[in-house]
């Protein structure tokens, strides 16, 4: 198991930190806070964001 914080998990999608951190706080990617971060399990989060992308190709056809 490998575990990012929110900049790592951020390079590792390729996108803005604030909106990783938005997903994480809503919940709609899987995050722990600890203490002023989020610790991000990789296949956890791949499998989230996945989900996502399918949700948004699935509105647009």
């Amino acid at each position: 198991m490998v575990s990012f914080d929110l900049n790592e998990a951020a390079d590792f999608l390729k996108m803005h930190r604030e909106s990783l951190r938005r997903l994480a706080m809503s919940g709609d990617v899987p995050a722990r806070k600890v203490g002023n971060g989020y610790l991000f399990v990789n296949i956890l989060l791949i499998m989230s964001v996945g989900d996502i992308f399918n949700a948004l190709v699935d509105c647009v056809l």
